[in-house]
């Protein structure tokens, strides 16, 4: 598990299982909206803070190191710090199903795992309210990755793409949200006006 602040916009955790299999967190830290940017900032560090407790370790330690590097992406070289306290350490995710449109073909689209932010456990299956509580053995993860499992969403910028409200109803057996043309004028009274 490697933490890194990209480019002072986006923190970025990277996970991988013992298969190899890996899933990425970006929380974003910036708003268009100035007077949303301290919720955007707070909601990622509170992502941050209990991945660091299911981690067995303090968010504070690790903010307390970093080392700065770079990551080339497309776009080229960014700058980022990469703080090593989580390098190593060993944790339970879950994640729901969420399905999104492609951005060059609205009429594809992609199914994919997101990693639910709310829970996070231990090696021992115990969240965040369960290690502080000092119990021996989780009681809350195997119900919350089942329910985690069987949730299914369209990514909130894409709730509207018809593709994705099929894709939807394909992968929950529900009927597709259809889009309603408005009346025509001729179904109008003029005294209606």
């Amino acid at each position: 598990m490697v933490l890194r602040w990209v480019d002072g916009k986006r923190a970025r955790i990277d996970f991988k299982n013992a298969a190899g299999q890996t899933i990425d967190y970006t929380g974003f830290l910036t708003n268009n909206d100035p007077s949303k940017v301290e919720a955007a900032v707070n909601r990622v560090m509170g992502t941050i803070s209990r991945i660091c407790t299911a981690a067995g370790t303090d968010m504070k330690k690790v903010l307390s190191k970093s080392v700065d590097d770079t990551v080339t992406y497309q776009s080229g070289e960014v700058p980022v710090e990469i703080y090593p306290g989580l390098k190593g350490k060993k944790l339970y995710i879950t994640t729901t199903t969420v399905i999104e449109a492609d951005d060059k073909d609205p009429k594809k689209v992609w199914v994919k795992q997101e990693i639910d932010t709310r829970h996070f456990f231990d090696l021992k299956k115990r969240s965040g309210l369960e290690i502080s509580s000092d119990i021996d053995e989780g009681q809350t993860m195997d119900g919350i990755e089942e329910e985690a499992k069987g949730t299914i969403n369209i990514g909130y910028k894409h709730t509207a793409n018809v593709a994705c409200q099929t894709k939807l109803a394909q992968l929950t057996g529900a009927q597709p949200v259809v889009n309603q043309a408005a009346a025509s004028t001729e179904d109008i009274d003029d005294g209606d006006i």
